[in-house]
Protein backbone atom coordinates (compact mmCIF):
# COMPACT_ATOMS: atom_id res chain seq x y z
CA UNK A 1 0.00 0.00 0.00
CA UNK A 2 1.35 3.44 -0.95
CA UNK A 3 2.34 5.64 1.98
CA UNK A 4 -0.18 8.53 2.18
CA UNK A 5 2.31 11.01 3.63
CA UNK A 6 4.88 10.18 0.94
CA UNK A 7 2.28 10.59 -1.81
CA UNK A 8 1.24 13.96 -0.34
CA UNK A 9 4.87 15.15 -0.26
CA UNK A 10 5.42 14.10 -3.89
CA UNK A 11 2.23 15.81 -5.07
CA UNK A 12 3.10 18.97 -3.11
CA UNK A 13 6.58 18.99 -4.61
CA UNK A 14 5.11 18.64 -8.11
CA UNK A 15 2.63 21.46 -7.51
CA UNK A 16 5.37 23.76 -6.19
CA UNK A 17 7.49 22.91 -9.22
CA UNK A 18 4.66 23.83 -11.59
CA UNK A 19 4.02 27.06 -9.68
CA UNK A 20 7.71 27.99 -9.92
CA UNK A 21 7.76 27.60 -13.71
CA UNK A 22 6.08 30.97 -14.38
CA UNK A 23 8.39 33.12 -12.20
CA UNK A 24 11.27 30.90 -13.32
CA UNK A 25 10.66 31.69 -16.98
CA UNK A 26 10.24 35.38 -16.07
CA UNK A 27 13.60 35.25 -14.23
CA UNK A 28 15.30 33.57 -17.20
CA UNK A 29 13.99 36.21 -19.60
CA UNK A 30 15.10 39.06 -17.35
CA UNK A 31 18.49 37.49 -16.85
CA UNK A 32 19.04 36.96 -20.58
CA UNK A 33 18.27 40.48 -21.83
CA UNK A 34 21.05 42.75 -23.11
CA UNK A 35 21.75 45.51 -20.62
CA UNK A 36 22.40 48.95 -22.04
CA UNK A 37 24.24 51.18 -19.60
CA UNK A 38 24.07 54.29 -21.81
CA UNK A 39 21.40 55.09 -24.38
CA UNK A 40 23.99 56.40 -26.83
CA UNK A 41 25.27 52.81 -27.21
CA UNK A 42 22.01 51.77 -28.90
CA UNK A 43 23.27 53.00 -32.28
CA UNK A 44 26.15 50.50 -32.24
CA UNK A 45 23.99 47.75 -30.76
CA UNK A 46 21.14 48.02 -33.30
CA UNK A 47 23.02 48.23 -36.59
CA UNK A 48 21.53 44.97 -37.89
CA UNK A 49 18.28 44.04 -36.13
CA UNK A 50 16.17 44.67 -33.03
CA UNK A 51 17.16 43.13 -29.70
CA UNK A 52 15.56 42.70 -26.29
CA UNK A 53 17.33 45.20 -24.09
CA UNK A 54 17.11 46.72 -20.63
CA UNK A 55 17.72 50.44 -20.28
CA UNK A 56 17.19 52.95 -17.46
CA UNK A 57 16.46 56.65 -17.61
CA UNK A 58 14.21 59.55 -16.62
CA UNK A 59 10.66 59.79 -18.00
CA UNK A 60 10.12 62.78 -20.28
CA UNK A 61 7.64 64.03 -22.89
CA UNK A 62 7.18 67.01 -25.15
CA UNK A 63 3.38 66.88 -24.74
CA UNK A 64 2.69 65.75 -21.15
CA UNK A 65 -0.74 65.16 -19.67
CA UNK A 66 -1.98 67.42 -16.90
CA UNK A 67 -4.13 65.60 -14.36
CA UNK A 68 -7.67 66.93 -13.90
CA UNK A 69 -7.70 66.46 -10.14
CA UNK A 70 -4.10 67.54 -9.44
CA UNK A 71 -1.32 69.60 -10.96
CA UNK A 72 0.79 66.53 -11.80
CA UNK A 73 2.30 66.26 -15.27
CA UNK A 74 2.48 62.69 -16.55
CA UNK A 75 2.91 60.61 -19.69
CA UNK A 76 0.44 57.88 -18.76
CA UNK A 77 -2.86 58.35 -16.95
CA UNK A 78 -5.24 55.70 -15.66
CA UNK A 79 -8.51 56.83 -14.11
CA UNK A 80 -10.54 54.37 -12.04
CA UNK A 81 -14.14 55.04 -11.02
CA UNK A 82 -15.86 53.35 -8.09
CA UNK A 83 -19.61 53.71 -7.79
CA UNK A 84 -20.86 53.76 -4.16
CA UNK A 85 -24.42 52.97 -3.15
CA UNK A 86 -26.61 51.67 -0.34
CA UNK A 87 -28.72 48.57 -0.66
CA UNK A 88 -30.90 46.49 1.58
CA UNK A 89 -29.67 43.11 2.72
CA UNK A 90 -31.76 40.06 3.57
CA UNK A 91 -32.56 41.62 6.98
CA UNK A 92 -33.90 44.74 5.20
CA UNK A 93 -31.06 46.84 6.67
CA UNK A 94 -29.11 49.39 4.64
CA UNK A 95 -25.52 48.36 3.88
CA UNK A 96 -22.88 50.14 1.83
CA UNK A 97 -21.60 48.50 -1.34
CA UNK A 98 -19.59 49.50 -4.37
CA UNK A 99 -18.97 48.59 -7.98
CA UNK A 100 -15.89 49.29 -10.09
CA UNK A 101 -16.37 50.68 -13.57
CA UNK A 102 -14.04 50.12 -16.49
CA UNK A 103 -10.84 52.20 -16.12
CA UNK A 104 -9.98 54.83 -18.67
CA UNK A 105 -6.38 55.21 -19.83
CA UNK A 106 -4.53 57.86 -21.73
CA UNK A 107 -0.93 57.84 -22.97
CA UNK A 108 1.13 60.42 -24.84
CA UNK A 109 4.43 59.87 -26.68
CA UNK A 110 7.23 59.77 -24.14
CA UNK A 111 10.87 58.86 -23.89
CA UNK A 112 13.68 57.91 -21.54
CA UNK A 113 16.61 60.28 -21.05
CA UNK A 114 19.79 59.27 -19.20
CA UNK A 115 21.88 62.32 -20.15
CA UNK A 116 23.65 60.58 -23.02
CA UNK A 117 20.64 60.23 -25.30
CA UNK A 118 16.92 59.57 -25.59
CA UNK A 119 14.88 56.56 -26.60
CA UNK A 120 11.14 56.54 -27.22
CA UNK A 121 8.84 54.09 -25.39
CA UNK A 122 5.61 52.90 -27.03
CA UNK A 123 2.67 50.98 -25.51
CA UNK A 124 3.26 51.33 -21.78
CA UNK A 125 -0.27 50.08 -21.06
CA UNK A 126 0.83 46.61 -22.26
CA UNK A 127 3.88 46.52 -20.00
CA UNK A 128 4.30 44.16 -17.06
CA UNK A 129 4.80 45.57 -13.55
CA UNK A 130 3.86 49.09 -14.61
CA UNK A 131 4.00 50.80 -11.22
CA UNK A 132 1.86 53.93 -11.25
CA UNK A 133 1.75 56.56 -8.56
CA UNK A 134 -1.47 57.79 -7.02
CA UNK A 135 -2.53 61.14 -8.40
CA UNK A 136 -5.63 63.10 -7.52
CA UNK A 137 -8.84 61.71 -6.04
CA UNK A 138 -12.31 63.24 -6.09
CA UNK A 139 -15.78 62.18 -4.96
CA UNK A 140 -18.79 63.17 -7.02
CA UNK A 141 -21.97 62.88 -5.01
CA UNK A 142 -25.24 61.78 -6.58
CA UNK A 143 -28.48 63.69 -6.43
CA UNK A 144 -31.29 62.25 -4.29
CA UNK A 145 -33.54 59.92 -6.23
CA UNK A 146 -36.60 57.75 -5.69
CA UNK A 147 -34.59 54.52 -6.05
CA UNK A 148 -34.70 54.09 -2.27
CA UNK A 149 -38.17 52.70 -2.75
CA UNK A 150 -36.56 49.91 -4.80
CA UNK A 151 -34.02 49.15 -2.08
CA UNK A 152 -31.11 51.07 -3.67
CA UNK A 153 -29.66 54.52 -2.86
CA UNK A 154 -26.87 55.95 -5.03
CA UNK A 155 -24.23 57.77 -2.99
CA UNK A 156 -21.87 58.91 -5.71
CA UNK A 157 -18.74 58.07 -7.69
CA UNK A 158 -15.17 58.13 -6.39
CA UNK A 159 -12.62 58.84 -9.13
CA UNK A 160 -8.95 58.06 -8.58
CA UNK A 161 -6.04 58.89 -10.89
CA UNK A 162 -2.90 56.74 -11.21
CA UNK A 163 -0.11 58.31 -13.22
CA UNK A 164 3.44 57.87 -14.49
CA UNK A 165 4.80 61.35 -13.72
CA UNK A 166 7.39 63.31 -15.63
CA UNK A 167 10.87 62.94 -14.10
CA UNK A 168 10.32 59.42 -12.70
CA UNK A 169 13.37 57.11 -12.99
CA UNK A 170 12.27 53.82 -14.57
CA UNK A 171 13.80 50.72 -16.12
CA UNK A 172 12.32 49.48 -19.39
CA UNK A 173 12.82 46.00 -20.85
CA UNK A 174 11.60 45.49 -24.40
CA UNK A 175 12.48 45.26 -28.05
CA UNK A 176 14.61 48.14 -29.26
CA UNK A 177 14.21 49.03 -32.94
CA UNK A 178 15.18 51.94 -35.13
CA UNK A 179 12.66 54.80 -35.27
CA UNK A 180 13.45 57.01 -38.21
CA UNK A 181 16.95 57.92 -39.34
CA UNK A 182 18.73 58.38 -36.01
CA UNK A 183 16.00 57.62 -33.52
CA UNK A 184 15.19 54.45 -31.55
CA UNK A 185 12.14 53.18 -29.76
CA UNK A 186 11.36 50.41 -27.26
CA UNK A 187 8.17 48.46 -27.84
CA UNK A 188 6.51 45.22 -26.87
CA UNK A 189 8.11 42.31 -28.75
CA UNK A 190 6.05 39.68 -30.53
CA UNK A 191 7.67 36.99 -28.35
CA UNK A 192 9.35 38.20 -25.25
CA UNK A 193 9.12 40.46 -22.26
CA UNK A 194 7.89 44.05 -22.06
CA UNK A 195 8.64 45.41 -18.64
CA UNK A 196 8.38 48.91 -17.11
CA UNK A 197 9.31 49.37 -13.46
CA UNK A 198 10.72 52.09 -11.19
CA UNK A 199 12.93 49.42 -9.57
CA UNK A 200 16.38 48.80 -11.13
CA UNK A 201 16.80 45.49 -12.91
CA UNK A 202 19.48 44.18 -10.52
CA UNK A 203 17.22 44.72 -7.51
CA UNK A 204 14.52 42.67 -9.24
CA UNK A 205 16.70 39.78 -10.44
CA UNK A 206 18.64 39.25 -7.19
CA UNK A 207 15.67 38.71 -4.81
CA UNK A 208 13.77 36.79 -7.48
CA UNK A 209 16.74 34.43 -7.90
CA UNK A 210 17.00 33.88 -4.13
CA UNK A 211 13.27 33.20 -3.90
CA UNK A 212 13.43 30.70 -6.77
CA UNK A 213 16.39 28.90 -5.17
CA UNK A 214 14.51 28.56 -1.88
CA UNK A 215 11.47 27.41 -3.79
CA UNK A 216 13.62 24.78 -5.52
CA UNK A 217 15.02 23.56 -2.21
CA UNK A 218 11.48 23.18 -0.86
CA UNK A 219 10.00 21.20 -3.74
CA UNK A 220 13.14 19.06 -4.15
CA UNK A 221 13.13 18.34 -0.41
CA UNK A 222 9.44 17.44 -0.44
CA UNK A 223 9.93 15.18 -3.43
CA UNK A 224 12.92 13.40 -1.84
CA UNK A 225 11.02 12.90 1.44
CA UNK A 226 8.01 11.60 -0.46
CA UNK A 227 10.11 9.14 -2.46
CA UNK A 228 11.77 7.92 0.75
CA UNK A 229 8.42 7.42 2.47
CA UNK A 230 6.94 5.65 -0.54
CA UNK A 231 9.99 3.43 -1.02
CA UNK A 232 10.28 2.66 2.71
CA UNK A 233 8.22 -0.60 2.46
CA UNK A 234 10.36 -1.72 -0.49
CA UNK A 235 13.55 -0.95 1.42
CA UNK A 236 12.23 -2.78 4.48
CA UNK A 237 11.31 -5.78 2.27
CA UNK A 238 14.82 -5.84 0.76
CA UNK A 239 16.44 -5.56 4.19
CA UNK A 240 14.14 -8.28 5.54
CA UNK A 241 15.12 -10.62 2.71
CA UNK A 242 18.78 -9.86 3.35
CA UNK A 243 18.36 -10.60 7.05
CA UNK A 244 16.56 -13.83 6.12
CA UNK A 245 19.40 -14.90 3.86
CA UNK A 246 21.96 -14.16 6.57
CA UNK A 247 19.84 -16.05 9.13
CA UNK A 248 19.50 -19.07 6.86
CA UNK A 249 23.24 -19.03 6.23
CA UNK A 250 23.93 -18.89 9.95
CA UNK A 251 21.49 -21.76 10.55
CA UNK A 252 23.12 -23.82 7.80
CA UNK A 253 26.59 -23.14 9.22
CA UNK A 254 25.40 -24.02 12.72
CA UNK A 255 23.77 -27.23 11.42
CA UNK A 256 26.96 -28.25 9.62
CA UNK A 257 28.99 -27.52 12.72
CA UNK A 258 26.54 -29.48 14.85
CA UNK A 259 26.66 -32.38 12.41
CA UNK A 260 30.42 -32.51 12.75
CA UNK A 261 30.14 -32.38 16.53
CA UNK A 262 27.48 -35.12 16.49
CA UNK A 263 29.68 -37.29 14.25
CA UNK A 264 32.58 -36.85 16.62
CA UNK A 265 30.29 -37.60 19.57
CA UNK A 266 29.02 -40.80 17.94
CA UNK A 267 32.55 -41.96 17.41
CA UNK A 268 33.37 -41.24 21.02
CA UNK A 269 30.12 -42.89 22.13
CA UNK A 270 30.90 -45.97 20.02
CA UNK A 271 34.30 -46.27 21.62
CA UNK A 272 32.74 -45.84 25.04
CA UNK A 273 30.03 -48.39 24.18
CA UNK A 274 32.69 -50.94 23.25
CA UNK A 275 34.37 -50.39 26.60
CA UNK A 276 31.06 -50.63 28.43
CA UNK A 277 30.12 -53.82 26.51
CA UNK A 278 33.35 -55.49 27.54
CA UNK A 279 32.69 -54.37 31.08
CA UNK A 280 29.14 -55.67 30.94
CA UNK A 281 30.36 -58.97 29.56
CA UNK A 282 32.78 -59.22 32.44
CA UNK A 283 29.95 -58.44 34.84
CA UNK A 284 27.75 -61.13 33.31
CA UNK A 285 30.53 -63.64 33.74
CA UNK A 286 30.59 -63.11 37.52
CA UNK A 287 28.86 -65.28 40.03
CA UNK A 288 25.46 -63.95 40.93
CA UNK A 289 26.07 -64.81 44.63
CA UNK A 290 29.54 -63.54 45.51
CA UNK A 291 30.07 -61.34 42.48
CA UNK A 292 33.79 -61.97 42.83
CA UNK A 293 34.64 -65.07 40.80
CA UNK A 294 33.48 -66.12 37.35
CA UNK A 295 30.55 -68.44 37.35
CA UNK A 296 31.04 -72.15 36.53
CA UNK A 297 28.76 -72.81 33.66
CA UNK A 298 26.15 -75.39 34.48
CA UNK A 299 22.74 -75.82 33.16
CA UNK A 300 21.97 -72.27 34.24
CA UNK A 301 25.50 -70.94 34.43
CA UNK A 302 24.85 -68.73 37.41
CA UNK A 303 27.50 -69.33 40.11
CA UNK A 304 31.03 -70.41 40.71
CA UNK A 305 32.14 -73.88 41.82
CA UNK A 306 32.90 -72.80 45.37
CA UNK A 307 29.47 -71.31 45.90
CA UNK A 308 27.80 -74.21 44.21
CA UNK A 309 29.04 -76.45 47.06
CA UNK A 310 27.07 -74.41 49.60
CA UNK A 311 23.72 -74.15 47.79
CA UNK A 312 21.14 -76.84 47.34
CA UNK A 313 18.83 -75.09 44.92
CA UNK A 314 19.64 -73.19 41.77
CA UNK A 315 19.73 -69.44 42.46
CA UNK A 316 17.79 -68.81 39.25
CA UNK A 317 15.09 -71.44 39.01
CA UNK A 318 15.07 -72.63 42.67
CA UNK A 319 15.15 -76.26 41.67
CA UNK A 320 17.17 -78.87 43.51
CA UNK A 321 20.69 -79.26 42.20
CA UNK A 322 21.24 -82.78 40.95
CA UNK A 323 24.52 -82.31 39.20
CA UNK A 324 27.20 -79.64 39.27
CA UNK A 325 29.43 -79.33 36.29
CA UNK A 326 32.67 -77.49 36.48
CA UNK A 327 33.41 -75.81 33.23
CA UNK A 328 36.86 -74.53 32.56
CA UNK A 329 36.73 -71.37 30.47
CA UNK A 330 39.98 -70.37 29.04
Amino acid sequence: MIHLGGLTCCVSGGVLYLLSMIPGSFFEMLNSVTRVHQIKDLEKLLQVEGKIIAVSGIVGSHTPIKCEHSDTLCVYLEEKAQQLFLKRNWLFSWVEDSKWMLPQTKEVPWYLDDGTGCVNVVGAENAIALALKAGGEVFEGSKPSSDCLKGLVMLGVRRTEHVLPIGTPVTVVGEAVKDGIRGFRIQKPEKGLFFVSPVPLDKIISPLGKWLRRFKYVYVGLTVVGVILISKPVIEYILERRRGRLLRKRVADAAAKRAKLVARGLETQHENSLDSTSRDRNVLDLCVICLEQKYEKCGHMCCCFTCSLHVKTCPLCRRLIELVLKIDRR
